[in-house]
C-alpha cells in the first residue's frame, strides 16, 4: 500500500498539505477510528462523529496520509486533549506593536500551545 509520508519539520501550509481532505476517515494512532474528515480551514479540520458532536483538530498532529485514510500522532486515550470546539480566532495585531517584528503576525507562533491551552480551558470549564 502506497502512503505519503509527512514530516513534521516541514513548515505548516495548509491542511491539505498533510493530506487532509473531506471524506477521508481519521485513525488515531492506535488504528481506533474516530470519525471522518467534514471540513478543512487552515492548519485544522473538523472531524464528523457518528451520534456525538463533532470537533476540530489540528493538521500538524497528522502523522500519515494514505487514499481516503488519515492517522493522527496520539492514542484514543489521548485524544480529548487535542479536541478543539471552534478553529481558534486570528486577532487583528497592533501595528504599533508589530513595529520591528519580522515574522507573519498572522500565523500563530506554536499552534501546539493553542492546543494545550484549548484542553486546559475545557479542563477548568469542568
Amino acid at each position: 500500500m502506497t502512503h505519503e509520508s509527512v514530516h513534521p519539520h516541514e513548515p505548516l501550509d495548509t491542511s491539505e498539505r498533510f493530506g487532509v481532505v473531506p471524506g477521508r476517515e481519521v485513525y488515531t494512532a492506535d488504528g481506533e477510528h474516530i470519525g471522518t474528515v467534514k471540513e478543512v480551514a487552515g492548519g485544522y479540520f473538523k472531524v464528523n462523529v457518528r451520534m456525538l458532536p463533532d470537533y476540530w483538530l489540528q493538521s500538524q498532529f497528522v502523522s500519515r496520509a494514505e487514499p481516503g485514510r488519515i492517522t493522527m500522532d496520539f492514542t484514543k486515550d489521548a485524544l480529548d486533549g487535542y479536541k478543539l470546539d471552534s478553529v481558534p480566532a486570528q486577532e487583528t495585531p497592533d501595528p504599533d506593536a508589530m513595529a520591528g517584528m519580522t515574522h507573519d503576525p498572522h500565523i500563530p507562533e506554536n499552534t501546539a500551545a493553542a492546543t494545550i491551552q484549548a484542553a486546559a480551558r475545557r479542563q477548568e470549564r469542568g
